[in-house]
């Protein structure tokens, strides 16, 4: 994915530190756009039930390191439910950054937010 395309001034908030990171919450304003929550399957499929203010603020949640799965102890249609619970309707993907599964349904997703903030740049600018 070409990087040309973040000149456009599309901004996300990466979350998936914060648990480890209480300094940071979730509801803090950093300017984004949108935030985006990356739950490893090495963290566990809790995670959602036990930081809700997070997962429930996401506009995306990537279920990340699939390509784990045969070696780790992770449901993924557990975690999706608890996603759901504390974020009815969020959006979810499932990639592999390490062989590139699913990468491709990420880049459409940054590029239908950025074209969004665009869009919006554009109407502010005429009225």
């Amino acid at each position: 994915m070409p990087n040309a395309w973040l000149s456009t001034g599309f901004r996300f908030a990466s979350l998936h530190r914060e648990c480890r990171q209480p300094g940071r919450p979730s509801s803090h304003n950093l300017g984004e756009h949108d935030k985006i929550v990356i739950l490893s399957v090495t963290e566990g499929e809790d995670k959602p039930l036990k930081y809700p203010a997070t997962f429930s603020r996401a506009g995306l949640v990537i279920i990340n390191k699939i390509d784990l799965l045969p070696y780790v102890q992770f449901d993924v249609a557990k975690a999706k439910e608890n996603i759901l619970k504390v974020h009815p309707g969020g959006e979810i993907l499932e990639v592999s950054a390490t062989t590139g599964a699913n990468l491709d349904e990420w880049y459409e997703w940054l590029e239908k937010k950025r074209a969004a903030c665009a869009q919006d740049r554009a109407t502010a600018a005429v009225s």
